[in-house]
């Protein structure tokens, strides 16, 4: 599902990197420090939320409505709430969204699609080691 997710949220993020206006880079600079100092607080409910506006952000700044209602079919099936239980997301996050903002504020439209889709990479591959981990302590514990 991430495989499918990547390339539309990259075409999301290059077409918000080609639009970008001052005013939704300061908004996108405020999300993004909103989110590092949940994730310095150990708020994982703040940083969830604020994940989920740095994303619904990028994308509105997009300006493409077919584009992100292709996305949300993907992204729907994976609850947002279950990130927080990754380890080492929280770093991820922080790093990879580093990654987008500066492409975007440097109006990179490649940059901002590789460095999205490398992100929603990470998350895809973070969330399957999640999974296998409890999977496998589900085996150990019967």
């Amino acid at each position: 599902m991430f495989e499918a997710h990547a390339p539309i949220a990259g075409e999301l993020a290059a077409r918000a990197a080609e639009r970008a206006r001052e005013p939704q880079m300061d908004t996108l600079l405020t999300l993004h420090g909103d989110l590092m100092e949940a994730a310095q607080q150990g708020d994982h409910g703040m940083l969830e939320q604020k994940n989920h506006e740095f994303h619904k952000f990028v994308y509105l700044m997009a300006q493409s409505d077919r584009l992100r209602w292709a996305l949300g079919n993907f992204a729907k099936y994976v609850s947002r709430a279950l990130y927080s239980q990754i380890e080492g997301w929280p770093e991820i996050t922080a790093a990879d969204h580093s990654a987008v903002i500066e492409a975007i504020v440097a109006h990179d439209s490649e940059a901002a699609r590789a460095a999205i889709i490398r992100h929603i990479q990470n998350s895809g591959e973070k969330l399957a080691e999640y999974f296998e981990g409890r999977h496998s302590q589900s085996l150990r514990s019967k």
